[in-house]
């Protein structure tokens, strides 16, 4: 009779904790998220390594006109994500688990392809079609899981993954073993911004989540730099470390008008498009003959991607 008492009472104590916890979950998500946030980000930290050994063995072969990148999330920006995802889903009480689950991107691997500079150097889109290539069988055979794909291009660009190609990877997905739903999780291929990449947000053999990129390394230039405006225009808070040039840039940036930014926005694409010309070694297109977009008179100087390069210290 005891023993069944004592049994009741520490029932009766796992009960009341897990309702305070849930309580507490609920009344202070920040101190929560925040936690979630720094413990995620030595989980990724620590994945980093074997999501790149993953790829590389995918991928096999002569890898020389291929820059590897791998990069985990920090807990700012994990925070951040946590964040908009519980606010607008209307959740209350998160486990690390389901905050685990939130976070796709926790792990990027970029793979920035070279430009050919040898006669037997494969061009970009032979370069995008060889990974392409092998990625497939992996795919159907469910060694990897694809959960997000987009195929990314501004306007008058070429995407990187042309209609054959972006074909086979669809018919891929729906072979596999777990597919995912088509209809839901293309997400947006046209950016008004310009932005053009293949992404693919998949889980690697070694059952890791990770975002895949895939560019030209004229295109991650741009993007490198051009990523100043998109930070301003996603509201993100940018460090200036009282950088007189960059005050100025952001300052500039903030009082156009709004017949001015979307002007600003149409250069930028321009430049996109431009870059995505130069790195397809369009033999009729080259930067001698075609020079780089040129930015509205009416917007300052301060304002053009050459200036966003130099404040940023970065090579166009």
């Amino acid at each position: 009779m005891a023993s069944r008492r004592i049994k009741l009472y520490f029932v009766a104590v796992i009960a009341a904790l897990t309702t305070a916890i849930t309580a507490y979950a609920a009344s202070c998500p920040t101190e929560l998220l925040h936690g979630y946030a720094a413990s995620l980000e030595n989980v990724y930290k620590e994945k980093q390594v074997v999501a790149d050994d993953d790829l590389r063995k995918i991928l096999g072969g002569d890898l020389t006109q291929i820059e590897f990148r791998v990069r985990s999330k920090k807990a700012s920006s994990i925070y951040n994500k946590l964040e908009r995802k519980v606010t607008n889903g209307n959740i209350e009480a998160l486990t690390e688990k389901q905050a685990h689950d939130m976070i796709r991107d926790g792990i990027g691997l970029r793979l920035v392809l070279k430009e050919p500079t040898q006669p037997s150097d494969k061009s970009i889109r032979e370069l995008t079609s060889s990974i392409i290539e092998k990625l497939i069988p992996r795919i159907e055979n469910g060694s990897i899981q694809v959960t997000k794909y987009h195929n990314y291009h501004g306007p008058n660009a070429e995407p990187y993954l042309d209609t054959r190609q972006f074909s086979t990877l669809l018919q891929a997905i729906s072979k596999a073993p777990k597919p995912i739903d088509l209809s839901v999780k293309r997400g947006s291929a046209y950016k008004e911004s310009g932005y053009t990449g293949f992404h693919l947000n998949i889980i690697l053999p070694s059952g890791i989540s990770a975002e895949l990129q895939i560019r030209g390394e004229i295109i991650d230039r741009l993007a490198e730099v051009e990523h100043l405006y998109y930070d301003n225009r996603m509201q993100k808070q940018i460090s200036n470390n009282d950088d007189s040039e960059l005050n100025k840039f952001l300052t500039t940036l903030a009082n156009l008008t709004s017949s001015q930014r979307e002007e600003l926005n149409s250069y930028l694409a321009n430049w996109y498009a431009y870059a995505r010309q130069l790195e397809l070694a369009n033999q009729s297109f080259s930067s001698t003959h075609h020079p780089p977009p040129r930015l509205p008179d009416d917007i300052s100087p301060t304002l053009s991607i050459e200036n966003a390069a130099a404040i940023q210290h970065l090579k166009l």
